[in-house]
């Protein structure tokens, strides 16, 4: 809304006698900086004692609002720029870094333009992908090490760019105390270091090393934009201590075990099945051996030898088992549980009273112009910060939403319910029209007619949804048992008779908005292209039949949206969807880890087994279980087989095997290499990945609204109800319908606000799965806490 130019003067006079104040402001935020999180209340009183000194007395409302309280409700332009940016950090669960002018937040907003994060990601991508093209790999795609040399340069120059770009809206003094700018710089001096002398040693000797590939992942942890994998590394890393207590314990208690089994066969004369002395070869081979067993890797073939000779033996091994598979290692799932989830707690109320501060910044600046003592959010203000934010809605979604934060039905939002605003840009709304098909438009004389009007109903019923759902299962059933080859044409003809009535009924439009639709559609239609190939090309049928088949198959895909109309599996599966974005940030984590593995295996093991050669290329495996398992393929050549070869020790099966491979090309020694990922990933990383997926399945399975979602849906009931006494439809007649109005493959949705047949509007919102989303729900407790404590301070 437009300010008159006397109230834009007295904002400005007032913004200038402010400007002796911002070194009060950047000293308290260094001291916050400096103290923790015990500073943090003190820093908001501070900021709003700051923001009543900058208040102006005199200004006058210069619009009728949607209340009559002779108050002005204007916002100037700098304040609302610096209000949306405080706004938008709060919802996205980040800590503010900005300083309070306008230069440093326009600075601020557009380092944080998507253009910029895409190519952020984008450098990061090329960065890390230079693995498969530097030396030493033998996969024919190794490029002249000036070219890899210059592509990691420019990666590097795009980072330094971000953190020059970073240092312009970021205090001095917090910029070069930042643990993570710090890292940064470090790793960028490391990495021209280590190009300057490889470069030198490569033009004195012809080979050399690169020794920073392997910190690249770092880059991944401490750029800005990784907050999610940042907060997750920062946990791990705290859950350490406790980890490794429990795991010295867990040694400790192997080596006796490697002890006494020392003891217990040295003077049998038992001999493995290779002829080698059992458990005769030293404490360290012994220890070994039991560390494989306890992964269940070589049981029960480690145990046999004993065990033939006899059976007291295995007491041996069953206690064994018992006190360091099944106590040990549940223990320390239980130690990794207990701990991440209490640090994790922690990181998420340090968030959000860091959100909260942010929104009490906000709300200040928004209402500056207003009387300290009685402030308050006009509908107008709330409409621009939405407009700012990105976020446009059509007037119905918007009329719900500020009802919703208008708890006192006074159409003004007060601080306390202004702070519900994140939760509520959460939600992701819905309000579709119902658009007229193409066929309504065209024909409208046929397409309503009564004839036109009954097939219609049939393809909306569930009925048909539950025929071709059965088609689908007899079609699974007969590739099954190989026995409907026969039938298989006619199957397709029945699918694509199912995609042709969806389109006649719902219109183009309306099918393609359907997930489901748009994978029958991708389908069916490469079944139905293929065997119309494959009928024109009869020489090349069995090709061609071959991949009909496999589209087939994978059209049996679909027994999936099967299972999700009954209730109990859909609750789990409907879970899972939720659970997986937010999987992508241990997703991000276990590619650090392998990354940093395959760089040091590619080092280590590179060109020591050969795929085609006999032996794996060395006489030394002549005869092992390496070789007679065809184990040859798995090796660190290149970085493609490495990142193949860890998977494969992280699903633990045979590691030992694969281990034994590269022990036997080199020396014991490389069991260690081994060992280490496997207690680095399998039983810290997965244990931690383990324990969050099972807080965060109970969580989602027994999750209840929380009060804006149950606020929401009651401003949908009420505009719905309203919507009906305007149209004058009868109730009764507008309950809930077995059909839905625009497709029979229902969407995944929390809840829908469309009751009424007869209305051509749907309303609907739907949980957001955002990872930090998700972390507010699952500390819901402590957040409430911190709500009512701060509550109770105002």
């Amino acid at each position: 809304m437009m300010i008159p130019e006397d109230a834009q003067n007295e904002v400005l006079e007032q913004r200038d006698s402010a400007v002796d104040l911002e070194a009060f402001v950047e000293q308290d935020t260094r001291e916050v900086r400096s103290n923790g999180t015990v500073r943090q209340s003190s820093h908001a009183a501070s900021a709003n004692d700051l923001l009543e000194r900058l208040h102006i007395d005199n200004a006058t409302a210069t619009d009728g609002s949607r209340c009559d309280t002779g108050m002005p409700t204007y916002v100037d332009e700098a304040s609302m720029i610096m209000a949306v940016a405080l706004i938008k950090d709060a919802h996205h669960g980040i800590q503010s870094e900005f300083k309070m002018n306008l230069d440093s937040v326009r600075s601020y907003s557009i380092y944080n333009q998507f253009v910029l994060r895409i190519l952020t990601y984008f450098f990061i991508c090329i960065h890390h992908a230079l693995i498969f093209f530097e030396s030493p790999i033998d996969n024919g795609l190794t490029l002249p090490y000036y070219v890899t040399m210059m592509l990691e340069l420019c990666c590097i120059a795009y980072y330094v760019f971000r953190l020059v770009h970073y240092s312009t809206f970021v205090d001095k003094q917090r910029f070069f105390s930042d643990t993570k700018i710090r890292m940064n710089l470090a790793l960028i001096g490391l990495i021209i270091i280590d190009l300057i002398q490889y470069t030198i040693a490569i033009k004195l000797n012809g080979f050399s090393r690169r020794y920073t590939r392997v910190l690249r992942p770092l880059f991944i942890i401490n750029l800005t934009e990784n907050k999610q994998i940042r907060r997750a590394v920062r946990n791990i890393r705290r859950t350490l201590p406790k980890v490794v207590d429990v795991l010295i314990l867990f040694l400790l208690t192997m080596s006796i075990f490697a002890l006494v089994s020392l003891r217990l066969f040295s003077a049998k004369g038992i001999k493995s099945p290779d002829g080698t002395p059992y458990f005769t070869e030293g404490f360290f081979e012994n220890f070994y051996q039991l560390y494989v067993l306890v992964t269940s890797a070589n049981n029960p073939d480690v145990m046999m030898p004993a065990y033939a000779q006899s059976h007291w033996y295995a007491i041996f091994f069953f206690v064994y088992l018992l006190v360091c598979m099944y106590i040990f290692l549940n223990i320390i799932l239980a130690v990794v549980y207990n701990n991440y989830k209490e640090h994790l707690r922690n990181e998420v109320c340090s968030m959000v009273i860091e959100r909260r501060k942010n929104l009490r910044k906000a709300f200040d600046l928004l209402t500056a112009t207003q009387n300290s003592s009685n402030r308050y959010i006009t509908f107008e203000i709330f409409q621009n910060v939405l407009n700012r934010i990105g976020i446009r809605k059509g007037k119905t979604v918007l009329d719900i939403m500020w009802s919703v934060l208008d708890t006192t039905d006074s159409h003004r939002v007060e601080r306390e319910d202004f702070a519900a605003i994140t939760e509520l840009l959460s939600l992701r709304f819905t309000q579709s029209f119902r658009r007229k098909s193409f066929f309504e438009m065209r024909f409208p004389d046929s397409y309503n007619s009564s004839l036109s009007l009954a097939f219609r109903r049939v393809v909306q019923s569930k009925w048909f949804r539950y025929t071709f759902d059965c088609l689908i299962v007899v079609n699974a059933f007969l590739l099954t048992i190989g026995d409907g080859s026969q039938l298989e044409i006619l199957f397709l003809l029945a699918f694509v008779s199912e995609i042709l009535a969806k389109m006649y009924t719902f219109g183009f439009h309306n099918f393609f908005n359907k997930k489901w639709n748009v994978f029958d559609f991708v389908i069916i239609g490469a079944a139905l292209l293929g065997s119309i190939v494959e009928s024109v090309m009869s020489g090349s049928g069995d090709d061609y039949k071959s991949f009909v088949d496999i589209i087939l198959v994978v059209r049996c895909l679909r027994l999936a949206k099967i299972m999700s109309s009954i209730e109990r599996f859909r609750v789990i599966l409907t879970t899972i969807g939720r659970l997986l974005p937010s999987m992508a940030t241990f997703a991000g984590i276990l590619f650090g880890v392998y990354y940093m593995f395959a760089i040091i295996g590619l080092e280590l093991f590179a060109g020591k087994i050969k795929e085609e050669e006999p032996d794996c290329g060395d006489h030394r495996l002549n005869g092992s279980t390496f070789v007679t398992s065809r184990y040859c393929a798995n090796n660190f050549n290149d970085a493609a087989s490495a990142f193949i070869l860890l998977f494969e020790l992280m699903v633990v099966n045979q590691w030992h095997v694969l281990a034994e491979g590269f022990v036997l090309v080199t020396s014991k020694y490389a069991r260690a290499y081994f060992v280490i990922f496997h207690m680095t990933c399998v039983i810290l990383v997965m244990n931690i990945f383990t324990a969050f997926v099972i807080e965060a399945f109970i969580l989602e399975i027994g999750t209840t609204r929380s009060t804006v979602e149950s606020r929401v849906v009651e401003k949908i009931e009420e505009y719905e109800r309203r919507r009906c006494e305007e149209s004058g439809c009868n109730r009764a007649r507008a309950a809930p319908d077995s059909r839905d109005s625009d497709d029979s493959d229902h969407e995944d949705i929390d809840f829908t606000g469309t009751t009424c047949r007869n209305h051509d509007v749907k309303l609907k919102y739907k949980k957001s799965t955002r990872f930090e989303d998700l972390l507010m729900r699952m500390f819901n407790d402590e957040v409430d806490v911190i709500k009512l404590n701060e509550s109770l301070k105002s």
